[in-house]
């Protein structure tokens, strides 16, 4: 009896599911007038890609891509983006690497944000990995007038990220948002706030407006494909829920066009300043970076997103670096695919 009602219910809960996603679907579609996807066109994306499949909201991006771009059988879904990063990015080999609390660790050549204190696993340790106590961790603190707080792993949208300023009456409040971030993963990273190029500020001061180089490096072959990432006014970071996502020129030139996550198509920043024509400075030294670096320390990692900035000192800076978590929809969005190329390596590596 107890399995009939367990299986009734999981019956009745997939059927909600179903129910609630083709809503969900049909008023998106609605919403955004997209195109339909031909069964010409459906047969064509799966001779194209034998070795991916597909999610029904995948279908749902092949239509928007198909409205901004033309029908590309070319474009990479979600799904099929995570199929891709399994063969290539395996994560028997990035498991470790994709702990952000421990990256200026594993890679302490690369110009990562100081680490103030950070935790792992419910461990308190300071910048040189020497454990503390949270009393300890507090002392550190209070010695910074600002800090970045996050979630240091399974993280992705900004979720959890809080700048925080210290007075000297913080110990109480600096003792509550330690221990609410312990209870609620075990695993977070203070650090330093960092501050950006002027030109780039003046898009968006309050935020760390940054560019999304996504390098693509399979059997020796590189390429990658970039985006910049302009808060909206107010906005302390920069991840698509609360910012315009821009594409580019392989030059760093903007596009015309950004998009905020509802696919409305904006020209200016909040504060009036137009993309179109402004080019992205230091840009070539940001993707000369990626590239050496990629092939220096991921040669077994296909895909690597590269969240990248220039500081106020016209100095390369590394945010973060995302090996399982490499998101493509929005770039593709804004900077079309850049995939076609890789075709035939990404299909050979499931004949492997």
């Amino acid at each position: 009896m107890y399995r009939i009602i367990i299986s009734l219910f999981s019956s009745l809960r997939l059927y909600y599911l179903r129910c609630v996603y083709f809503f969900r679907d049909r008023a998106f579609i609605k919403m955004y007038n997209l195109p339909k996807l031909s069964k010409n066109e459906m047969s064509i994306v799966k001779q194209t890609w034998p070795c991916l499949s597909l999610k029904r909201f995948d279908l749902i991006y092949l239509r928007m891509y198909k409205k901004e771009y033309g029908f590309d059988p070319y474009f990479i879904c979600d799904y099929q983006m995570q199929q891709i990063l399994k063969k290539t990015n395996l994560p028997i080999r990035v498991f470790a690497l994709e702990n952000k609390g421990m990256l200026d660790i594993y890679f302490d050549k690369l110009p990562l944000p100081e680490v103030f204190v950070r935790c792992i696993s419910n461990v308190f340790y300071n910048k040189l990995m020497k454990v503390i106590s949270i009393d300890e961790a507090i002392d550190i603190l209070k010695q910074q007038e600002e800090f970045i707080i996050k979630p240091s792993i399974e993280t992705s949208q900004g979720k959890g990220v809080k700048k925080i300023m210290v007075n000297k009456d913080s110990d109480k409040y600096l003792l509550e948002l330690l221990s609410s971030y312990k209870s609620e993963s075990g695993n977070f990273i203070v650090q330093e706030v960092l501050y950006q190029n002027a030109e780039i500020e003046k898009l968006n001061p309050s935020s760390l407006n940054t560019c999304r180089v996504t390098t693509i490096y399979i059997n020796g072959k590189f390429d990658y494909s970039s985006i910049l990432k302009v808060g909206k006014k107010g906005a302390i970071k920069d991840n698509w829920n609360c910012s315009y996502l821009i594409g580019m020129d392989k030059d760093g030139t903007l596009h015309g066009n950004g998009y905020d996550n509802k696919l409305n198509k904006i020209q200016t920043t909040d504060n009036g300043i137009k993309f179109e024509g402004m080019k992205v400075p230091h840009f070539v030294e940001m993707v000369e970076f990626a590239k050496e670096y990629h092939i220096k320390y991921f040669p077994n990692c296909g895909v690597v997103g590269w969240d990248i900035f220039i500081d106020r000192k016209d100095k390369v800076r590394i945010i973060e670096i995302n090996l399982t978590n490499v998101g493509v929809v929005g770039e593709q969005l804004c900077s079309g695919t850049f995939f076609k190329e890789f075709r035939n390596e990404i299909c050979s590596l499931w004949d492997e």
